[in-house]
Parts: C-alpha cells; sequence; structure tokens
C-alpha cells in the first residue's frame, strides 16, 4: 500500500479497527435485540397462560360456589344426591391439576431440577393415593386424560407418569 500525503497508512488502519469495533458493536446489539424479543415474548405468553389458567380456576370455583352441575359431573353422570360433596372435591381437584400444569409449563424458569422434583414428588406422594383411592376422582382423571381437558398433550403425558392408579390408570391419550 502506497502511503501519500492526503492517505496516510495510519488513516487507514484506524478506519479498519474502528469499522471492526463498529461490527462488534452492531452485532451486540442484534444478539441484544433477539435475546430481548426472546424474553418479551416468553414474558407475552406466560401472562397469557396465567389468564387462562385464571379463568379455568374462575370457572371450577363458580362451579364449586354456585351447587353447578358441570360438564365432568354430567359426563360421569354423578348421581343428584352426590353432588354436593362431588362438585367442591373436583373443583379441588382440577385446581391442583391446574397447578401441575402451570410448574410443567414453566419448568425452565423454576430453580433448577429441585422445584420440578419437589411438585412431582407432591403429586405422587400426596395427590395419587388422594386421586386412586376415591372412584369419583379416579373417573375425573381418567376423562381429564382421555379427553385432553384443554392440556397440551406433553403435560398429559408427564402428569399421566405421576399420577397412576393402577390397574384403573388412564389409557396413554390420543395424538
Amino acid at each position: 500500500m502506497q502511503t501519500t500525503p492526503a492517505n496516510p497508512e495510519w488513516i487507514i488502519y484506524a478506519l479498519l479497527v474502528a469499522s471492526a469495533i463498529a461490527l462488534l458493536i452492531s452485532l451486540t446489539s442484534v444478539i441484544t435485540a433477539v435475546y430481548s424479543s426472546r424474553v418479551a415474548r416468553r414474558s407475552a405468553r406466560a401472562t397469557v397462560e396465567q389468564t387462562i389458567l385464571n379463568y379455568k380456576n374462575m370457572i371450577n370455583d363458580s362451579f364449586a360456589k354456585y351447587r353447578i352441575r358441570g360438564p365432568f359431573a354430567h359426563i360421569l353422570k354423578i348421581p343428584e344426591d352426590r353432588l354436593d360433596h362431588y362438585i367442591p372435591k373436583t373443583a379441588l381437584f382440577f385446581f391442583q391439576l391446574h397447578l401441575l400444569e402451570y410448574v410443567f409449563r414453566h419448568r425452565d424458569l423454576l430453580h433448577g431440577g429441585d422445584d420440578i422434583s419437589a411438585y412431582a414428588s407432591w403429586a405422587k406422594e400426596i395427590l395419587t393415593p388422594w386421586i386412586c383411592e376415591d372412584d369419583e376422582l379416579r373417573r375425573n382423571f381418567a376423562l381429564f386424560c382421555d379427553t385432553k381437558d384443554n392440556a397440551r398433550l406433553d403435560f398429559i403425558r408427564w402428569v399421566q407418569g405421576l399420577i397412576r392408579c393402577e390397574p384403573q390408570r388412564c389409557a396413554p391419550p390420543k395424538a
């Protein structure tokens, strides 16, 4: 490269270094923008999921509060004289399933495997006996699994692995 008074060599190197720095700053900005976009999308999705969960729980709470025969009571043909006991029990059943669903959907945000393990253990050791030893709850769980009841298939498979009522465990969900 020839150096002339109008184009000294150091100016060319300085321009190259400045261009490289500008390129690094631009790449850092693009990476930051992409990451921020993903975080914002994740946050928006979590907000929508939380709103949906709130509505599910409000609906179940309304069935219990107003003692209304809900869809599960109708499908499972729960006798009229059992509704006062069945409705609040089923509402609590669904509150707990919805909690597990929320934990499952946001497992990547929880602190390592310990949080997930704690909920999984709770489902296996506490919920499973409660559900499996009660015919109505066992039938609710089977219907929940069979119909997927507004739950994603991956959650259904996960919760089926946790809550196993042998030999009357509900069949694997249809894809």
